[in-house]
C-alpha cells in the first residue's frame, strides 16, 4: 500500500508539474450512462411499461458495438448571427450502432433487424471520449422508435424511447432501469431476474403513437 500511494503521489506531482507549465490536461473520461442522458426530457410522462410502449415501434435486446460516428448537427443560425459561436449555438448529435440479438416486440423494417443507429445528444469534443466507455459487453433493452426523426425527413437512424425511461441494463442477471424502476402494474423492475424481465417485455403492447401537439 506505501509503494502504491508513493507512485500515486509521483502521478499527482507530475501532473501538477505539467499544468503549471502549461501543458494540455486531457478531457474528463467519459460517464457513459450518466453523460449520455444528463439532460431533463420533454414530452409525455412515462410512468410504465404501456406508456413506453404506447410511444415506441419496437423493444429490442441486444449490445452497443463500440462504434461512435458523428452525426447530425441542427444549426442556430439567428443565434450565430448574433455572434455566438457556432460550436455554442448548435446541438450536435452521435450514432451509436446497437447490435440486435432478438426483437421482442413490434417490429422493424428488414434492414433494421440486425443493427440500429441510435440517435444521442453528444458534443464532437465528447465523441473520443465516449468511443472509450462504450459497454460493449453488457445486454440492454431499449424501446426504440423513429416517428419524429420520419416525420422531419431524417432517415436511417432511431431514438431511445423516454430519453432513458426506456433503456433497461442487465448487471449481473438483473435489471437495472435507468429511470423507470417501479410499473404500476408489475411492480418493482429494478433487481427483477433479467430474463424474467425479457418474457414480461414481450407481452407489452407496442402502439407507436406519435405525441400530442
Amino acid at each position: 500500500m506505501a509503494a502504491e500511494a508513493c507512485a500515486l503521489a509521483k502521478h499527482e506531482a507530475a501532473n501538477s508539474q505539467k499544468v503549471a507549465a502549461g501543458a494540455p490536461t486531457p478531457p474528463p473520461r467519459f460517464d457513459f450512462w450518466g453523460e449520455l442522458y444528463a439532460f431533463e426530457a420533454t414530452g409525455p410522462a412515462y410512468r410504465s411499461l404501456t406508456d413506453l410502449g404506447m410511444r415506441s415501434e419496437a423493444v429490442v435486446v441486444g449490445s452497443f458495438t463500440g462504434a461512435v460516428e458523428p452525426g447530425r448537427e441542427m444549426r442556430d443560425e439567428g443565434a450565430e448571427a448574433n455572434g455566438m459561436p457556432r460550436e455554442e449555438a448548435s446541438v450536435f448529435l452521435a450514432n451509436l450502432p446497437f447490435k440486435i440479438d432478438e426483437v421482442l416486440a413490434g417490429s422493424l423494417p428488414e434492414q433494421y433487424r440486425e443493427t440500429v443507429n441510435l440517435e444521442y445528444l453528444v458534443h464532437p469534443s465528447r465523441q473520443e471520449a465516449l468511443a472509450e466507455v462504450v459497454p460493449t459487453a453488457e445486454r440492454v433493452v431499449l424501446f426504440i422508435g423513429s416517428k419524429y426523426l420520419r416525420r422531419a425527413g431524417i432517415q436511417d437512424v432511431y431514438y431511445e424511447v423516454g430519453l432513458g425511461k426506456g433503456t433497461f441494463r442487465d448487471v449481473g442477471g438483473t435489471v437495472v432501469p435507468l429511470a423507470l424502476p417501479d410499473d404500476p402494474k408489475v411492480g418493482r423492475l429494478e433487481g427483477m431476474p433479467f430474463d424474467r424481465f425479457i418474457d414480461l417485455v414481450r407481452r407489452v403492447p407496442i402502439l407507436d403513437l406519435m405525441p400530442e401537439g
